[in-house]
């Protein structure tokens, strides 16, 4: 069948978007694209040629011109010429290319009328018109719309049936990753082999935060308790497993107090679901309780928090989020220039905000009880498996240092969220299935997170490019973790004998599948690097019982003249409080996730500004200082300083250039933008406090307006 002929103006934004000096007339004059890279058992389900995937925020319509391909994993659009403007090579994912979207990751699909109105398809519905332009809105706050006025008949209605059916899978096993067939990963770290909940490992928690009045518990085996709580728990000391048992059953999803985390002095997280009995305390619950007392090596009572009450809803959750998304995903230069004026009333009207104070204040609140009655607090919720994994969460981050580790928060993660049972499958939208709340807890969680990152940047060993990659991989249906509601669930998919095709264990934790040496490299924080390097930061003890070192010791040491010898550690309890963080949690002091939430906006980036250019001047200053420390200790050495190592000296004082962009390594490097022809909203909101780029190239601390969120 012939193919319709473009219009005018279609032709001129697809000249626009050559890039190579010569006008493209027509579709049939131009080479077909490449095929779709395609990883092991990905096979494409539809495709259609001659599709323009409209440049985000262009107001003359730019668009890129190639090949849509639905497969049963991602949504991959070809272009027709390859890379465009020198950006492909910043794209180091080695699953999804640039203009690919993993089917689990598109949240809704909009068919978009000549008029420009957007009419919101049901999921797993049919299609039967002619679709003209086609509007995929996705969970990382991305969004893009194709055109298919220039394709075949029949085309776009084959590209959008099948993505209403492959987004919407209704079982865990239509999903990719039981197709895959990658090669079996290595061994990760022990965060991400899903031994989080192992008995070796509660084991080994309790012995490193030295918790007394708990025990391990196989009183869920065969998950004959609860099927959303592992076989492997952790218990109070004064209670039965029969006693356990028989009491569960007057929680909300048979979900008692579960031990999260201890100290020596008898404080302890523990996580339960609200009784049955509403309005008042069951006797079977003040039997828990009153086990929990006499198991305290005081025999104080416990503290019950109200988590429910406290933090927002998995309603108020989801409400926020689309508000949020709505704001930060702006369809064209214009819609943001409407609204950036009054973005950050906006931003306060979602309720986000709010809901990152609340959950902070309730993990100070957490914290501030176990620092001062040395009790064990309770956190409850309406079913123990969604706030309170939050709550828990952050006031560990709060007062153990251990989780502030790259190797700690990825288990933080595995145990808190994974193994004690959060439903990722449907607060994700990853099943279709009636009944299932979606809301995204786990972001906001990770917000709550890189807010205390933001405060206390050289307390944390990662950043939030971490976060955000985190973020990520939770919709790439290549790994396991975060595919299912419970331990339960995943393990009955791992049987081999109730299933034709069993779920392979591959983690998401090992960060090598998904990116190259210098995107991991990110995940790591400069400032935290300093100060070890400074012997600020004082390292856990080295096995052979030493007193923490920090690399940088015998320079610091030389230019103060300090002693010889590490320093002695201080005591248990006054270490526990050195590293105890307090944050400031008032919605003031709530800042705007750029990184994670605007990074899809190119209007909005700011070429040499923001976290990421301070990061990489940190990470300038800190080869300057391992140079000077290898001169001195070459000095000391009675050796003269090398060519080679004055060289390196030289080289180190000059600024590094160009710097990264506001929002790398997720956009392209641009240009600075030029703020005085911007409105002020969200751009203020991203640059303030930043360090950004001067004209004459050299570094200047640029101080944004100052505005409360």
């Amino acid at each position: 069948m012939a193919k319709s002929k473009p219009s005018r103006n279609f032709q001129s934004y697809i000249e626009l978007d050559d890039g190579i000096g010569n006008g493209v007339t027509h579709p049939l004059e131009v080479a077909p694209p490449p095929e779709p890279v395609l990883l092991p058992g990905e096979s494409v389900v539809a495709t259609a040629d001659d599709v323009c995937l409209y440049v985000p925020m262009s107001e003359q319509r730019q668009a890129l011109f190639g090949r849509l391909v639905v497969t049963n994993f991602k949504l991959s659009f070809v272009t027709l010429h390859g890379t465009s403007g020198g950006t492909e090579e910043l794209w180091r994912n080695r699953l999804l290319g640039k203009h690919d979207v993993c089917l689990m990751n598109v949240d809704a699909i909009y068919q978009v009328s000549s008029s420009g109105k957007r009419k919101l398809l049901a999921p797993r519905s049919n299609v039967s018109g002619r679709v003209k332009e086609l509007q995929i809105r996705c969970k990382d706050f991305r969004v893009l719309t194709f055109s298919f006025r220039c394709s075949r008949l029949d085309e776009d209605r084959a590209i959008t049936n099948a993505l209403l059916v492959h987004c919407y899978p209704r079982r865990a096993q239509l999903m990719f990753h039981f197709d895959y067939k990658g090669e079996s990963p290595e061994p990760g770290p022990d965060g991400g082999e899903g031994q989080c909940c192992s008995e070796a490992s509660w084991t080994d928690m309790l012995t490193r935060t030295s918790s007394v009045g708990w025990r391990i518990s196989h009183v869920n085996q065969a998950y004959r308790m609860c099927d959303s709580l592992p076989e492997v728990l952790v218990v109070p000391n004064g209670i039965l497993d029969s006693q356990l048992l028989a009491v569960s059953r007057h929680y909300v999803g048979c979900r008692p107090p579960i031990w999260c985390w201890g100290s020596p002095d008898g404080g302890a997280i523990a996580r339960a679901a609200y009784t049955h009995v509403t309005g008042r305390t069951s006797q079977e619950a003040q039997l828990v309780m009153d086990s929990i007392k006499s198991s305290h090596p005081t025999y104080k009572d416990a503290v019950q928090m109200d988590v429910g009450a406290l933090c927002p809803s998995i309603d108020e959750v989801q409400e926020s989020y689309v508000r949020l998304r709505e704001i930060c995903s702006p369809e064209s230069v214009r819609a943001l220039g409407e609204t950036d004026g009054r973005s950050l009333g906006l931003l306060g009207a979602s309720r986000w905000p709010l809901a990152v104070s609340q959950c902070l204040s309730a993990a100070a609140q957490c914290v501030q009880t176990l620092t001062d009655q040395q009790t064990v607090v309770v956190l409850t919720g309406p079913t123990g498996r969604d706030l309170t994994a939050a709550v828990a969460s952050l006031a560990q981050l709060l007062v153990d240092a251990e989780c502030r580790t790259l190797a700690g928060f990825q288990r933080l993660v595995q145990r808190q969220w994974v193994a004690l049972g959060h439903p990722f499958q449907d607060r994700l939208g990853l099943i279709h299935r009636d009944g299932a709340k979606k809301s995204p807890v786990f972001l906001l969680f990770l917000d709550c997170v890189h807010q205390l990152l933001v405060q206390f940047p050289a307390r944390f060993e990662f950043t939030e490019t971490l976060l955000v990659s985190l973020w990520d991989s939770l919709h790439v249906s290549v790994f396991d973790t975060f595919l299912f509601n419970s331990e339960k669930e995943r393990a009955d998919a791992s049987s081999v004998k109730e299933n034709d095709y069993p779920l392979r264990r591959r983690p998401v934790w090992n960060w090598a599948e998904q990116f190259d040496p210098d995107w991991r490299k990110l995940f790591t924080s400069a400032a935290h690097e300093v100060k070890l390097q400074l012997g600020l930061v004082q390292t856990p003890p080295t096995p052979a019982g030493r007193g923490p070192v920090g690399p940088g010791l015998g320079l610091l040491a030389a230019v103060t003249g300090g002693g010889s010898g590490p320093p002695k550690p201080p005591p248990r309890r006054a270490r526990r409080r050195a590293d105890q963080l307090r944050p400031v949690t008032s919605v003031a002091a709530v800042r705007l996730w750029t990184l994670c939430f605007c990074r899809w906006v190119p209007t909005l980036d700011v070429g040499g500004g923001g976290r990421p250019a301070e990061e990489a001047c940190l990470r300038h200053l800190l080869a300057q200082l391992r140079t000077l420390e290898a001169q001195v200790e070459s000095a000391r050495d009675g050796v003269g300083v090398r060519r080679s190592v004055r060289a390196s000296a030289a080289r180190g004082s000059v600024a590094p250039a160009p710097l990264p962009g506001a929002f790398h390594p997720f956009a392209a490097c641009r240009a600075p933008t030029p703020l005085l022809s911007v409105t002020p909203g969200l751009v203020n909101a991203l640059v303030r406090n930043s360090i950004i780029t001067g004209e004459d190239g050299s570094l200047a601390a640029h101080r944004g307006r100052q505005y409360g969120l």
